[in-house]
């Protein structure tokens, strides 16, 4: 290939790479939507002071009551992220670059999922990090009040089970609201750079090699608590029925139901024929099976790391 070919050779490479970075971006599927807010974020962190006082209807008796920032308040600080591809300058003369494009859709790839990770990771750290009532995510001592202003001694819940020394726990999710179990905070969505002029670059000029990277900024946290519960246990249907019961019975601040409603469970992959047949089969052991329909069975490969 001649030299002087060059620069117009990286120019089609920066279009084709633009291009598909793009298109594998957009086109990945991906979890994280089914369980998280995805909340917008314009810098260096967001404050959450108004997870738990979302208003509900009531008799008007007097004046409003009125739904106030709570005093405590969640905070989630964002965190960068890259992933970077180096191209050797023989390569493009050589014009032995085929695989080069692979690795830039693996890139794409990776820079859609990254929620996903950031999603499962807060939720299989949820037995320690902390939500918005400054308990942890995952806790047995949630404290909920008997009035709406959060005077007076609050009774605690638990939205945690552990029945049994079962290696994979599984989880019931409510993801019919608005507000969702945990939050996806976006700061810079995945973007696409190149470094490929010697003259801008010293990369390029010192290692005579072309560089193409992706760059995101976000964070994961918790929100409603009341909309998951997290089971160490078996998987089974007793089981299920016993925690979504559990949750539908769950009340807020002044005594009033919440109507949760959970639709999700999530599993690990060694749960995966288990919840299938929770969720789809007409008969289990001989008997009806009263859970068909009730539940749709995620699969989450994230929470096997």
């Amino acid at each position: 290939m001649a030299k002087n070919n060059i620069p117009e050779i990286l120019r089609g490479l920066n279009t084709l790479y633009r291009k598909e970075f793009a298109r594998i971006l957009e086109t990945t599927p991906t979890l994280y939507q089914k369980f998280a807010m995805v909340i917008p974020s314009n810098t260096t962190s967001n404050t959450y002071g108004w997870l738990g006082r979302f208003p509900r209807m009531q008799e008007w008796l007097d004046e409003r009551t009125i739904e106030k920032m709570a005093a405590q308040a969640m905070v989630l600080v964002n965190r960068k992220f890259e992933a970077t591809v180096g191209v050797r300058a023989e390569d493009i003369e050589d014009d032995n670059i085929g695989l080069y494009t692979d690795m830039i859709r693996e890139m794409a790839m990776s820079a859609a999922e990254l929620p996903d990770e950031l999603i499962f990771e807060a939720l299989k750290n949820g037995e320690t990090g902390i939500c918005y009532d400054g308990q942890a995510f995952f806790d047995k001592e949630h404290p909920v009040y008997k009035k709406v202003d959060q005077e007076g001694d609050p009774e605690f819940v638990s939205n945690i089970t552990e029945d049994s020394d079962s290696e994979n726990a599984f989880y019931l999710l409510d993801t019919t609201r608005h507000i969702k179990p945990l939050i996806y905070q976006n700061r810079v969505s995945p973007e696409f750079n190149v470094q490929n002029d010697a003259d801008k670059s010293d990369r390029v000029f010192m290692k005579d090699e072309y560089l193409y990277g992706s760059r995101a900024r976000g964070a994961a946290g918790y929100g409603m608590w009341q909309f998951a519960h997290k089971v160490k246990a078996d998987l089974t249907k007793d089981a299920v029925l016993d925690v979504r019961a559990k949750m539908r019975t769950i009340k807020g601040d002044g005594g009033r139901i919440i109507n949760v409603n959970p639709n999700i469970l999530l599993v690990h992959p060694n749960d995966e024929a288990k919840a299938l047949e929770l969720c789809n089969a007409d008969v289990i052991g001989g008997t009806t099976n009263t859970l068909k329909g009730l539940l749709t069975p995620v699969v989450a490969p994230w929470l096997a790391l």
